[in-house]
Order: C-alpha cells, then sequence, then structure tokens
C-alpha cells in the first residue's frame, strides 16, 4: 500500500511487484483509502493468527509429551479458544495441524496389556504353584481383584505425527463402572460395584465391609 499511496506506482506495477492478483491491491488500496488505519488493524490481526498458530503447537507438543491422545479437532479448538477467541476456527485448526505440524488422522492400533509380559507370566506361574500348596492344605483362600467395564471409549482414529504410530493403551482412563470382587475356594463371592476410580481408600474400605461380613458369618 506505501507504494500505491506514496511513491505512487500504479495497481499493475505493484500487483506485478508482490506476485499477487490486480483486484486484490485494488480491493486493499480502496479499503485502506476509506479506513486508513485498515493496515495497521489488518496487520494486528496477522500477528494474532500467528500467535494463535503457535499456541497450537505449544497444546499439540504438551501432548504429546504428555502421551494424552488427540481424538478430535475441537479438543484443540476449544482450548485454542480459552485464550484465542474467535481468531482461528476449526477447520484453520485442522489444517494447520496436518500441513504445518505434520499430524494426520490415522486409525487407532491398540497395545497388548503389560501384564502380558514374560516377567507377569512367571510371576503368575509362581503364584500358582504357591497356590496348589495352601490348597492341598486344606485352607481356604480369598481372592481379591479389582476391575471395570469402559464400554464409554469408541474412538477409533486419533491425531498424530507421520513418523509414530497412532496407539492408545489398551485400558484408557474414562467414565465407567469399576467394581472390586473378592472370590474363595468355597465358591463364595463378596463384590462391590461403584462409580469412582478404584485407589487405597476404596480397597480399605471394600476389606473393611468384607472383615465384617466374615465376622458375622463365623458368629
Amino acid at each position: 500500500m506505501h507504494s500505491c499511496l506514496v511513491e505512487k506506482k500504479s495497481l499493475k506495477e505493484v500487483a506485478e511487484q508482490e506476485r499477487t492478483k490486480y483486484l486484490t491491491v485494488q480491493k486493499l488500496v480502496k479499503k485502506t483509502t476509506v479506513n486508513p488505519s485498515f493496515l495497521s488493524e489488518l496487520r494486528e490481526k496477522e500477528e494474532r493468527k500467528e500467535q494463535a498458530r503457535d499456541y497450537i503447537e505449544t497444546l499439540v507438543k504438551k501432548a504429546l509429551q504428555n502421551k494424552s491422545p488427540i481424538i478430535k479437532v475441537e479438543t484443540v479448538s476449544e482450548l485454542l479458544g480459552k485464550k484465542f477467541d474467535g481468531v482461528l476456527n476449526k477447520e484453520n485448526v485442522r489444517l494447520h495441524m496436518k500441513k504445518v505440524l505434520g499430524l494426520r488422522y490415522r486409525k487407532i492400533r491398540r497395545q497388548p496389556i503389560q501384564t502380558n509380559s514374560e516377567r507377569c507370566l512367571v510371576q503368575r506361574q509362581q503364584y500358582a504353584l504357591r497356590m496348589l500348596d495352601t490348597l492341598s492344605s486344606g485352607k481356604r483362600v480369598l481372592n481379591v481383584d479389582e476391575s471395570w467395564l469402559s464400554e464409554t471409549e469408541y474412538s477409533r482414529r486419533m491425531w498424530y505425527p507421520t513418523s509414530s504410530e497412532a496407539t492408545l493403551p489398551d485400558k484408557p482412563l474414562s467414565k465407567r463402572h469399576s467394581l472390586i470382587v473378592a472370590l474363595d475356594t468355597e465358591g463364595r463371592m463378596y463384590f462391590a460395584l461403584y462409580h469412582v476410580n478404584t485407589d487405597s481408600d476404596m480397597m480399605e474400605l471394600f476389606f473393611a465391609y468384607l472383615a465384617q461380613q466374615l465376622d458375622n458369618e463365623d458368629a
């Protein structure tokens, strides 16, 4: 615009110099003539967009470092909107993740859980051998375990770098039904069903009620 308004160059010369269309230069000159602050406002807007793009890169890097899966573009777009509201839309975010950051929306490949490692298999074998000796002595044994039903996780694709595999743990944390079950060697079962995550407090509470129930049975 400086070339047209100050140096008095023709629109055609400026278009050729900037390698853009004649009509684009014409529109910009017209807007600048009507609104002298148009260029500064346009420059501030572009700087704001560039800051938003840098923030997208920060969000993606943080998610990858924390091994947090990026399932949907909306997740990044919502986080971006909290700091740069209305600067970039969801499609702008998607294109930046794909073309600039090199991410691809790929099918998730589930990884086997670590409890099937060689070390865990050996430990289970040793447990079974000791358990057979205990049972042969006539003792009553209670086996206690906790689990959950994660049927709310149906994600099949996620955003990930092309140089890496799109993997997720086989047991993602999500909204779920949790349970603790105690099963003894005589066929009796004791269980608790709840919605919160199983932590040490929940296990202690279960064992307290289980001990009370066993005392009542022996009374």
